[in-house]
Parts: C-alpha cells; sequence; structure tokens
C-alpha cells in the first residue's frame, strides 16, 4: 500500500514539474525568445548595419512581440513573404520550431539578406541558444550559444 502511495504521488508530482517547461513556451511568457534574438541583435550589430528584421516563425510564438530590439524594426511576416522584396539593410530572420528535451529548450535562427537580387546567408548563419529550465526557481538560464553553418 506505501509503494502504490509513492508511485501515485509520484506521477501526480513529475508532470507538473516538468509541465512547466512546455507550458511557459506557448507565448513566450519566459522571455526566451525575445532574449535570443536580442543576443542575436547583439552579435549581428557588432559587425554589419542592419535596419529591419523580417522574423519569419510562426505567429503562435510572437503574438505579442516587441516592435524593435536595439534600434532594429521588427516585422513579422506571413509564410508567402518573398525574399526578393528586401531592401540591402533588411535581414530576414527565419526562427525553427523549438526544441524541448526534458529541462532543455533549444531556439534556433537563420538570418538571410538580398545581395544584388540573390538571397544569401548573413552573418553567421545559424545561431542555436539552448537555455536550461530550473524547476526551483521556475526559470531559464541560457547555458550554450552556437553560431555558424555547419556544412
Amino acid at each position: 500500500m506505501k509503494y502504490l502511495l509513492i508511485i501515485i504521488l509520484t506521477y501526480l508530482f513529475l508532470p507538473t514539474v516538468n509541465g512547466q517547461v512546455i507550458n511557459s513556451m506557448a507565448s513566450d511568457k519566459s522571455g526566451m525568445y525575445y532574449y535570443a534574438l536580442d543576443s542575436l541583435t547583439k552579435l549581428v550589430l557588432e559587425t554589419d548595419k542592419v535596419e529591419k528584421y523580417i522574423l519569419l516563425t510562426d505567429k503562435v510564438y510572437l503574438p505579442n512581440f516587441a516592435k524593435s530590439i536595439r534600434g532594429v524594426e521588427i516585422q513579422i511576416a506571413d509564410k508567402k513573404f518573398k525574399s526578393k522584396k528586401m531592401k540591402p539593410n533588411e535581414v530576414l530572420v527565419g526562427m525553427n520550431k523549438i526544441e524541448i528535451i526534458r529541462n532543455e529548450v533549444t531556439i534556433s535562427f537563420f538570418t538571410f539578406h538580398n545581395y544584388e537580387g540573390h538571397t544569401q546567408v548573413f552573418a553567421d548563419g545559424h545561431y542555436e541558444f539552448k537555455f536550461y529550465y530550473i524547476p526551483e526557481s521556475r526559470t531559464y538560464e541560457l547555458k550554450y550559444l552556437n553560431r555558424g553553418l555547419d556544412l
């Protein structure tokens, strides 16, 4: 009987702790998307001049996202966006689907720009941010940043 109670309590308690990762991802309650894009902007502005990001992502992730970060205007594009319409100081930032494995959340971005009528990789091209969920404080901590394309 004692073991049955332990098993029942374990099944009730574990999903609430682990479920916090997924629940807080729905509308960026954690601020991870903003923080990751802010970090990406800081890295890009060190070497290049950018006036506008055209963020290509599922609008479910960013319902009330900021209009600008570090002076760079943000426009959320739909799936039908044509990259050939971009101006020289605009960068297309594609956000992949997030990846959640246990208490680790990975957000990745790809960056492109229009160069002489052709879409090309911009700056490092790929940025991957790994956050770890800390159940005690119910917060996330950036543990790893991967930059560049692995071909």
